[in-house]
């Protein structure tokens, strides 16, 4: 499942009978596991470097459409104790379906997410086990999409040289 995020190709019918079957502390630890190779990777040191560098505190804008269902995530991510380790500060997510004849009905739910990937809380708390599968699925590719790519080619370009353009 996390190979399609990270092709941003999705396979909906694949997805659809994944997401029902799978659970959410699967999802959950699927993600500290993504976490947990990034950081072991060659160039974690320099990546932790260059994003705590710039600031501790960053801001996480990410959107994703799955056929009529849309995710938009927005709020701030507490990265001082490690890039690897973040903790989301009033997570505004809002999920939108869009559905029935002509398109017409739109369902839209609003609720937050506060803490780290190990102890999500949200609000309000009575909130539907779907949704909260849908922010385990897509809450640490956010995060790596939002915050920790474009700082990496940053930091990839200038150690390694931009190709043609010179060691920019």
């Amino acid at each position: 499942m996390l190979k399609m995020l990270k092709k941003k190709k999705f396979d909906l019918e694949k997805l659809k009978k994944e997401f029902h079957k799978i659970n959410y502390q699967k999802l959950i630890l699927s993600n500290k596991a993504l976490l947990l190779k990034m950081q072991q990777s060659n160039e974690a040191d320099v990546l932790e470097r260059e994003v705590l560098k710039i600031s501790k505190k960053w801001k996480m804008v990410f959107d994703v459409k799955i056929r009529s269902t849309t995710v938009k995530m927005e709020g701030l991510v507490d990265v001082s104790n490690s890039i690897y380790n973040p903790v989301f500060q009033n997570l505004k997510i809002t999920v939108s379906t869009v559905k029935g004849f002509l398109r017409k009905t739109k369902e839209k739910i609003e609720f937050t997410v506060n803490g780290s990937i190990d102890n999500l809380t949200f609000e309000p708390k009575n909130i539907d086990i779907r949704y909260k599968k849908l922010v385990a699925l897509f809450l640490i590719p956010a995060y790596i999409r939002s915050v920790l790519h474009p700082i990496g080619m940053k930091t990839f370009n200038r150690i390694h040289g931009s190709g043609a353009h010179g060691n920019g």
